[in-house]
C-alpha cells in the first residue's frame, strides 16, 4: 500500500536530518554519568493484531510515532507519545467497509527504569489512551475512537553521542472493541536536553 511507502520514507528522512543535526554534538565522557531531563524522539515498527478475526478486518502495518518525555529520576519517567499508521482491510466488498484506512494513537506512559550498566538499562512501561480510525469502521468494530491500555518491556542504550540514546520497547495493547490484543513491535532513537 502507499501509506506504508510513503511512512517509510518520511521516518528515514527525519532520521537522517535529526541524526546528521546531532554528528556536531561531543562525545560523552565515559566517566560521566548520562544525562537525564526532558527528552524527544521517534520510533519506527511493525504493528500485528493477534487475534483472527481482528486480522479480518485491520491488517498489519508500520507503524510511526514521536515521543517526548521527562526523566522524574534515574528510576522513573514519564512519556507522551503520537503513533500512525496505515492498514488494508481484507473485508473489501462488504458494504459501508472501506479499503483501507488510518489509525491514530495518543498515548501516556510511566515509566519504570533499571540501569543495568551506565549505558544500558531495562524498562517497563505502564500506560493508556486513545485509537482512532478514520475512515471509521464503526460497521465492524464500533466507534472511530476506542479506548487503549498499554504495557511493555524494552531495552534502552545510551551512545556515546551526548544524550542520544536508542532502543527497543515491544509492547502489547488491549483495544476497545477488538477481540484480541495488539502487538506493536518498534525500535526509537531519544535525544536528552
Amino acid at each position: 500500500m502507499k501509506l506504508k511507502w510513503i511512512a517509510s520514507v518520511i521516518m528515514l528522512l527525519a532520521l537522517a536530518g535529526f541524526s546528521r543535526g546531532l554528528m556536531s554534538q561531543e562525545a560523552v565522557d565515559d566517566t560521566q554519568d548520562v544525562p537525564r531531563g526532558f527528552y524527544v524522539g521517534m520510533s519506527t515498527g511493525q504493528i500485528y493484531f493477534l487475534n483472527q478475526n481482528d486480522r479480518r478486518v485491520f491488517e498489519d502495518a508500520w507503524v510511526v510515532g514521536l515521543r517526548a518525555g521527562y526523566d522524574l529520576i534515574k528510576y522513573l519517567s514519564i512519556e507522551g507519545q503520537f503513533r500512525f499508521s496505515g492498514h488494508d482491510t481484507s473485508t473489501q466488498g462488504q458494504s459501508g467497509v472501506p479499503n483501507s484506512f488510518l489509525a491514530y494513537q495518543g498515548l501516556g506512559f510511566l515509566i519504570g527504569n533499571y540501569p543495568v550498566t551506565r549505558r544500558l538499562t531495562l524498562f517497563a512501561n505502564a500506560g493508556g489512551g486513545l485509537w482512532y480510525t478514520n475512515p471509521n469502521q464503526k460497521e465492524i468494530v464500533g466507534t472511530a475512537y476506542r479506548g487503549m491500555f498499554t504495557a511493555g518491556l524494552g531495552l534502552q542504550y545510551f551512545l556515546k553521542v551526548k544524550g542520544l540514546a536508542m532502543g527497543l520497547d515491544p509492547s502489547l495493547s488491549i483495544i476497545k472493541d477488538l477481540q484480541g490484543a495488539v502487538l506493536q513491535a518498534t525500535g526509537y532513537l531519544r535525544y536528552t536536553f
